[in-house]
């Protein structure tokens, strides 16, 4: 498949496909943009392009809302995505070209644009604290290495050219902020809102941080992502992008952030956070503005995918009979698939469980066999309630390292107990928990046999 250009392109493509759905009328950004796309994600789950939203623009929403959507970037199946996002990301590094032209022509505000003006920022949720940015890609450099890092964090509108963001501890960002206001010095940023799907791809995944992440998004894609210099500051931005904000996080700065709601669908509380100074904001010609309704699918398989993809090499390093990891449908649960293991590997199902809780993501996890449905919550319950022996076959770590989005965790360095439940097979009972099968299902054909075809 020839990789996508842009956004643009991705809508072209599910709406050729039947997956998405135009909402006509102008729709108002507070409640109303939310409501709608929740509805469509309970419905028909399509990807939601607004025509006219505050009388300011275009958006765009669950364009990335389940597996079946992010396979589009690679022209895989479903179940293929993230195996193919681990393989795409295991390649060799495709570096950026830089070039002198932007797609077109750019509409160009300086001089502290007023952001909620000109822009459609959701207020999704009644005790979020303000409208939120939920998709922003934010590029910086290292200022060690001049590597770029590019990652998505909730941003707040703030008043006119201000901005509040959530650096969380240990992330890449908050790490290349901390060295810069070590050394007195603002760090610069582009805040991209609409970019090209291979880099929005490549900032939600686990990517280290000696490794550039324009030159990883150009290994997903599978060619160069195409940069163009910023107006401000000395950054490069993929020319493709819809809407650009250029800024600076000043050094000591902070003040209140939050609440907003959440990927678990609670509310992220308020604490003082770093801020961003906008010096320009520039746009394409009738732009599309990209959100994501939080604590829904769409976050949930960015978030999830990646995760999957990761924990599958860290499982199959583990144990080889590993054959599928699921983060979805939602997050913080994980479930593995194992075929059925001989009996020289007796015991390995319990490593193969502290690996999966080893994940940051990971707050309960699941070992099935391979006669289970990974897919089918139901068929993993069962395997729960009739293949694990209580007394043997759950795995509770205590005192674990825990995500800060976690509602028990009440400030940093907090910890909470993982639970993990081992419903594989014992090797020794094989014959006992064989699973019944109904013999010919498959060729069943109810029409031809009630001669309604």
């Amino acid at each position: 498949m020839e990789a996508l250009s842009d956004m643009r392109g991705l809508i072209e493509l599910l709406e050729d496909r039947g997956d998405l759905v135009r909402i006509k009328k102008r729709v108002s950004a507070k409640f109303e943009l939310a409501a709608i796309i929740k509805k469509v994600q309970d419905t028909t789950g399509q990807a939601v392009l607004f025509e006219d939203v505050d009388g300011k623009m275009g958006a765009v929403a669950n364009l990335y809302g389940g597996r079946d959507k992010l396979a589009n970037l690679f022209g895989v199946s479903p179940e293929e995505v993230a195996f193919t996002l681990g393989d795409r990301g295991a390649g060799a590094p495709v570096k950026p070209v830089v070039s002198s032209e932007r797609v077109e022509p750019f509409k160009v505000y300086r001089e502290k644009p007023n952001i909620g003006e000109l822009l459609p920022v959701p207020f999704s949720y009644e005790k979020d604290a303000a409208p939120f940015f939920t998709s922003p890609v934010v590029v910086a450099k290292d200022p060690d290495t001049g590597l770029y890092n590019t990652s998505i964090h909730r941003i707040q509108l703030k008043e006119g050219n201000r901005l509040g963001i959530q650096l969380v501890s240990n992330q890449h960002l908050t790490l290349i902020q901390e060295k810069c206001e070590q050394r007195g010095m603002p760090l610069e940023v582009a805040i991209l809102d609409g970019t090209d799907p291979y880099l929005f791809m490549a900032s939600t995944s686990k990517v280290p941080m000696d490794v550039d992440e324009y030159e990883y998004a150009g290994t997903l894609k599978g060619k160069p992502l195409e940069l163009v210099k910023c107006l401000t500051v000395d950054l490069e931005v993929p020319a493709n992008t819809e809407i650009v904000m250029e800024g600076v996080i000043p050094p000591g700065v902070r003040e209140p952030e939050g609440p907003m709601a959440e990927v678990l669908e609670y509310y992220g509380g308020e604490s003082p956070k770093q801020v961003i100074e906008v010096k320009a904001l520039y746009h394409r010609e009738n732009p599309i503005f990209q959100t994501i309704l939080g604590g829904t699918i769409e976050e949930h398989a960015l978030l999830g995918v990646p995760t999957e993809a990761d924990l599958m090499k860290r499982l199959k390093r583990v144990c080889p009979l590993v054959k599928n990891v699921r983060m979805l449908p939602f997050i913080f649960r994980c479930v593995v698939q194992i075929a059925d293991v001989p009996l020289s590997m007796r015991g390995i199902t319990k490593n193969v469980l502290t690996t999966a809780l080893s994940h940051p993501w990971t707050k309960m996890a699941v070992i099935i066999n391979d006669d289970v449905d990974i897919d089918d919550p139901n068929d993993i319950l069962w395997a729960i309630t009739t293949r694990v022996d209580y007394d043997n076959d759950i795995l509770l770590v205590k005192g674990a390292a825990a995500l800060n989005l976690d509602p028990f965790i009440e400030q940093p360095g907090d910890t909470l107990t993982k639970i993990g439940f081992d419903a594989t097979i014992d090797p020794l009972m094989q014959e006992k928990f064989a699973r019944r099968r109904t013999v010919g299902l498959e060729k069943v054909d109810l029409s031809e046999l009630t001669g309604s075809a």
